[in-house]
């Protein structure tokens, strides 16, 4: 989702349910924490600057983006009511920030890791995350996301 998105979990869960039932292709829906308004709403294109793979760097920062993620559930007392949060990084740039790359959040509910359901965390707090992961990754994030998905269509993991 792109633009000015309501701040409501049943809405944005219902909204991502209908978008991945309707399309044979998309198995992901995301919210930006950082670009609320059509105003500011960007497109996203593959990184300018190669390589796309697992390198230092790129672990580094993504370590950066978990560690504060962590900091952050862990000050909010949310780490124990949270089944699992992972942190992704993905090689997606915005137009305003060609050389930077996309964090996507996807803290989840389960009991059994067969079925999950997208946490819906308090909205402060959310706010907190994307916070953190631009502070501690600065420049070189173009873009905090929020996995909206339920499990299935997508599996917990970003793989």
């Amino acid at each position: 989702f792109s633009g000015d998105y309501p701040r409501d979990w049943h809405v944005l869960g219902a909204l991502a349910t209908s978008l991945i039932n309707q399309s044979d292709t998309v198995n992901r829906a995301t919210i930006s924490l950082t670009r609320r308004s059509p105003s500011n709403a960007q497109f996203f294109d593959v990184t300018a600057d190669p390589p796309h793979t697992v390198t230092r760097p790129r672990l580094d920062r993504l370590r950066d983006a978990d560690a504060a993620v962590a900091a952050v559930l862990a000050d909010a007392n949310l780490m124990a009511s949270i089944w699992q949060c992972p942190v992704a990084m993905a090689p997606l740039a915005s137009t305003d920030r060609p050389r930077a790359e996309t964090v996507v959040l996807r803290p989840v509910d389960s009991t059994e890791a067969m079925t999950a359901s997208f946490s819906k965390l308090p909205w402060p707090v959310v706010d907190r995350l994307a916070d953190a992961v631009k502070s501690a990754l600065g420049d070189s994030c173009a873009d905090v996301l929020y996995d909206i998905t339920n499990k299935p269509p997508g599996t917990i993991e970003w793989e």
